[in-house]
């Protein structure tokens, strides 16, 4: 927790967020390749992808135009009577 971690120990929510969102295209691309995960279905599934969800991120396309996945950063905002993070779609 970002709000509880003591100054001499690691920050990890960086971390976490980079792994996430790269796990997650991953998964969307060897999905979209097909059963027979090879080096030129994996590129050209990737070359193809398009629009795909990444979690804690929102949407994020990637392709041969866009290899960088352009993923938006959202603005979240604590909401006290759901207990969760909101994100009315502002993006920084």
């Amino acid at each position: 927790d970002p709000n509880t971690r003591l100054a001499e120990e690691p920050e990890n929510l960086v971390s976490v967020a980079a792994a996430c969102r790269d796990v997650a295209l991953f998964v969307e691309i060897a999905t979209a390749a097909g059963p027979d995960l090879t080096n030129d279905s994996f590129q050209a599934a990737g070359n193809a992808l398009g629009d795909f969800h990444v979690p804690g991120f929102g949407p994020g396309n990637f392709s041969a135009e866009s290899p960088d996945s352009s993923v938006p950063v959202y603005f979240y905002e604590w909401d006290d009577e759901v207990q969760d993070l909101r994100s009315d779609g502002t993006t920084l």
